[in-house]
């Protein structure tokens, strides 16, 4: 059983587009925001990590950050903490 050579070349090509695809699947990726909270506004300090790793970004004066992952899979953990004291009206 003999496959032809238009075959093969098929094949081929049907191969090296899914490499490709697959490699721009996986490149890096910025991901760009604003962190703000509904009675306060933008919220500076605000660190931003990418989960099982120790690579992070944390906000600027206005809020935003942007911080590049490894792909679309990335997983961001944000956290917050406040030495300001919040009484109740």
């Amino acid at each position: 059983m003999s496959i032809s050579l238009k075959c093969k070349s098929g094949l081929l090509s049907l191969l090296l587009l899914g490499l490709a695809v697959g490699m721009a699947y996986a490149q890096p990726r910025t991901v760009t925001g604003t962190i703000t909270a509904e009675d306060v506004g933008p919220l500076p300090g605000v660190n931003i990590i990418i989960q099982g790793t120790t690579q992070g970004a944390v906000t600027s004066v206005d809020g935003s950050y942007n911080i590049t992952v490894p792909g679309p899979d990335a997983v961001l953990v944000y956290s917050f903490k406040s030495n300001e004291f919040f009484s109740p009206k």
